[in-house]
């Protein structure tokens, strides 16, 4: 469910941050009980971290008019969304390195002579360290967000705004 918000041409820029920002932190956080429950769904994570963008873009233009304690939000809301962009880079990358293993799989297969196959050792080995990586990335992505609930970070992110 996509929540449109629009800036208000009668409110100045401070009361535009109080009504923008908490619904289009809430459109982040909508996905959230899907990302964190089913790690593979690829798509939904992607979604969020699409949904964080304009999020990020709109505290970069409204931190100069707010308090001191806004900015170590806005760190963490950055941090969070390069987060998710790394690992959907790995998504990415994954899907790739298997599709190429698959060909030089194929390719091994039509080989009469033995000694002209590819080893895939590497490839294998690469593969693996892209999914580990993942997994660790994933993992900190996690606890980032449940941090986030039990600290009620909502709540101290607008704050500052209030």
């Amino acid at each position: 469910m996509k929540r449109k918000s629009y800036i208000k041409q009668n409110k100045n820029l401070y009361e535009n941050a109080k009504l923008l920002l908490p619904s289009m932190f809430d459109e982040v956080m909508s996905h959230q009980e899907r990302v964190l429950n089913h790690p593979r769904l690829k798509d939904e994570l992607h979604k969020m971290r699409i949904a964080g963008k304009p999020l990020r873009y709109a505290m970069e233009i409204f931190e100069p008019i707010l308090k001191k304690p806004y900015a170590s939000c806005f760190k963490q809301i950055k941090d969070l969304i390069e987060l998710m962009g790394t690992i959907h880079d790995h998504d990415v990358t994954i899907v790739k390195l298997q599709d190429f293993l698959h060909e030089l799989q194929l390719f091994n297969k039509q080989c009469e002579n033995k000694k002209e196959h590819v080893s895939l050792n590497g490839l294998r080995k690469l593969i693996y360290q892209q999914k580990s990586q993942r997994t660790a990335l994933f993992t900190e992505m996690c606890d980032t967000i449940t941090s986030w609930k039990k600290e009620n970070f909502r709540e101290k992110l607008f704050t500052p705004v209030k």
